[in-house]
């Protein structure tokens, strides 16, 4: 069985990209989603499957957002160099949000989201 919800929540493929010489570039990519949900409990869910990145979906972030996000040390959500997070959650967790990825990441439009019960 397959429904669907409209939302706001994108997948963000966050990593930091090797550049010239020793110098890294952080990045996010922005991805819409579909959910599996276990019909017998729809409180157990797993996203699944990671699509139609958003057109002009990548943004390239400065080094001082880096570092307020405090990307790849103890501090921030992931010590990886290449996490997945959803922008609910990205939110939740980060509360020093540089001010140009806040108001990207707010006007995102919403989307139909599969929600397919297995």
């Amino acid at each position: 069985m397959t429904d669907s919800r409209i939302t706001r929540d994108y997948d963000l493929n966050i990593m930091n990209e090797e550049g010239d010489g020793d110098s890294k570039t952080w990045v996010i990519e922005i991805y819409e989603f579909r959910v599996e949900v276990d019909k017998d409990n729809p409180e157990n869910y797993q996203e699944v499957a990671y699509s139609r990145k958003q057109e002009d979906g990548v943004i390239t972030l400065s080094e001082e957002e880096a570092t307020m996000l405090s990307l790849g040390s103890s501090d921030g959500y992931s010590e990886e160099e290449y996490f997945w997070v959803d922008t609910d959650n990205f939110f939740m967790f980060y509360k020093n949000i540089p001010e140009r990825l806040a108001d990207i990441l707010s006007k995102l439009p919403e989307y139909e989201m599969d929600l397919v019960y297995v």
